[in-house]
């Protein structure tokens, strides 16, 4: 019992540290965001938010995720995409990479929700490609970076009060 419970032990910490490792590895990095994006919704008037040097906040959904299902609650984005706008301290972007047999299918749903905010769709999946070191593991697709595109924070602030706390902290920093 005692030896299983050491490897149990065991296994969890070299969980914690691959993820450390993980983490430490992309926050490292700089962000790139080819010009091959689309903005599909919430038109940028001729000013792409991409390529200036304000913090932005990344909502990256890559094809092992439900895109339709993502696109459907999009909408849990629009109080940070005002705050976005209001206070001017960062960019929301949001960037698609669904499926390639799927590409048609999202675009549509984009012309219906018609949100306010720019959706990127990534339709070669050139994001994944010259960012080839964020992880596979879905929680390190959303983040905060800096004014130098570097991460700064990992997490989705929609998905908890702590993680939107940090959020506003690090915005606070930078």
């Amino acid at each position: 019992m005692i030896i299983l419970l050491g490897l149990l032990l065991c296994i969890g910490g070299c969980s914690n540290k691959r993820i450390r490792e993980a983490l430490e590895s992309f926050l490292s990095q700089e962000v790139s965001f080819p010009s091959t994006l689309i903005c599909c919704s919430g038109g940028t008037d001729g000013v792409n938010p991409l390529r200036d040097s304000i913090p932005k906040l990344i909502i990256y959904v890559d094809s092992t995720q439900c895109s339709s299902c993502r696109v459907s609650h999009l909408s849990e984005y629009i109080p940070l995409y005002d705050d976005a706008l209001r206070s001017g301290r960062y960019t929301l972007a949001i960037i698609l990479s669904p499926p390639v047999s799927e590409y048609g299918h999202i675009a549509h749903l984009l012309e219906l929700y018609k949100y306010p905010f720019p959706v990127y769709l990534d339709k070669d999946h050139s994001f994944r490609k010259e960012n080839g070191f964020i992880p596979d593991d879905i929680r390190f697709h959303a983040f905060l970076t800096d004014r130098s595109r570097r991460p700064v924070l990992v997490g989705d602030p929609v998905r908890s009060d702590r993680l939107r706390n940090l959020f506003e902290q690090e915005l606070q920093n930078l």
